[in-house]
């Protein structure tokens, strides 16, 4: 942001065009990268895999995957998740598993969950 003082009054002038301009590059340097992008420079520090292309063949049988994960668990372990589909099913939806999903880096495997 540039600011400059008028010639004919002592008042200071802001240069929003500049100001505009910053705001979009900052916010584009700040966002991260999405599941599709090429940009994993950042993935090492953070110790993760990069993310999966997500084509809807591979999300289809990624949900595939996690439903026979899901099925095969004891009674006792899926409890919680036969409750949550009951009382609010919006909870255990398509859009809630892809983010489960996205943070196991498509490893469907949920045995280990308690």
């Amino acid at each position: 942001m540039s600011i400059t003082k008028k010639t004919s009054s002592s008042s200071a002038e802001v240069d929003s065009s500049n100001s505009a301009a910053n705001a979009t590059s900052a916010a584009a340097a700040a966002a991260p990268p999405t599941a599709n992008s090429s940009d994993h420079s950042d993935i090492a520090i953070y110790g993760q895999q990069p993310p999966k292309e997500e084509t809807p063949e591979f999300l289809s049988s990624s949900f595939a995957e996690l439903d026979r994960e899901l099925d095969n668990l004891p009674e006792e372990k899926k409890a919680g998740w036969l409750k949550a589909k009951e009382k609010c099913p919006e909870l255990v939806g398509e859009g809630h598993r892809l983010m489960f999903l996205r943070c196991e880096v498509f490893r469907a495997d949920v045995s280990g969950l308690s």
